[in-house]
């Protein structure tokens, strides 16, 4: 009988983002706004990633990342655009983090942080319209101002008057 020892390291693969950290800033709620960042495989095997947002999917993806899968060579690299609709007005502090497969998950992590806020907006004038005296079916109308007193987006919806103070 013959015995043969192997001897050797194994190591997992190297990879890196292009960014230490993906900063959103200051956005407005139910806005979208994107990010790259390039996720480069520095080790000698070609990798197959998965890129994801723990925690993201509370009630609806707030995260949509393309390229969040696929076979990486060695010394490439990969374009990760993330776009980021924000859901909930609040700091966000989550991380971006990728997946090899056959290896592990949250091999590799970068911190995303936002802060979402409503806008300021009034409207003038501010407390409600008189229409002084009108009649039955005849239209009368109004103008309204509508301000953004922020430096963030906003948005506005005129909702219709409902069947019952219609009837009033």
């Amino acid at each position: 009988m013959l015995t043969l020892t192997f001897k050797g390291h194994v190591v997992a693969p190297t990879f890196k983002f292009s960014a230490e950290i993906i900063d959103f800033g200051r956005v407005s709620y139910k806005f979208p706004i994107q990010k790259t960042v390039y996720l480069t495989n520095t080790s000698e095997v070609d990798i197959n990633y998965v890129v994801r947002v723990p925690g993201d999917g509370r009630s609806q993806s707030e995260f949509h990342i393309s390229n969040d899968r696929g076979r990486l060579e060695r010394s490439k690299e990969a374009k990760i655009d993330i776009e980021f609709v924000p859901s909930f007005p609040q700091q966000y502090d989550m991380v971006l983090v990728v997946d090899l497969e056959g290896v592990g998950q949250d091999m590799l992590a970068v911190p995303i942080k936002a802060e979402c806020l409503v806008p300021k907006v009034k409207v003038n004038p501010p407390d409600f319209l008189e229409y002084g005296t009108c009649f039955l079916r005849h239209a009368k109308t109004k103008e309204i101002e509508i301000i953004n007193e922020d430096n963030l987006k906003a948005k506005y919806e005129i909702v219709a008057q409902d069947d019952q103070s219609k009837r009033i």
